[in-house]
C-alpha cells in the first residue's frame, strides 16, 4: 500500500517535498525515506545521476 502511494505521489507531483508526500499519503516521513532504496531494488524506479532526476516505473 505504501508503495503504490509513493510512486502515484511522485508521478503525479513530481516536485514533493517529504512533508507535503507525507500530508499526501498520510505515510510518516521516516517511512518515505526508507521507500525509494526498496523501490530501487525491485525497479519500480531509478536515479539518473546526470540530471539527479528520479525516473518512475508503474508496473502493470
Amino acid at each position: 500500500m505504501q508503495r503504490s502511494q509513493i510512486i502515484n505521489a511522485m508521478c503525479t507531483q513530481p516536485a514533493l517535498r517529504l512533508a507535503d508526500m507525507r500530508e499526501i499519503t498520510c505515510i510518516g516521513i521516516t517511512a518515505i525515506q526508507t521507500q525509494p532504496d526498496k523501490l530501487i531494488q525491485k525497479n519500480y524506479m531509478e536515479c539518473r545521476e546526470k540530471d539527479v532526476s528520479w525516473r518512475v516505473s508503474v508496473p502493470h
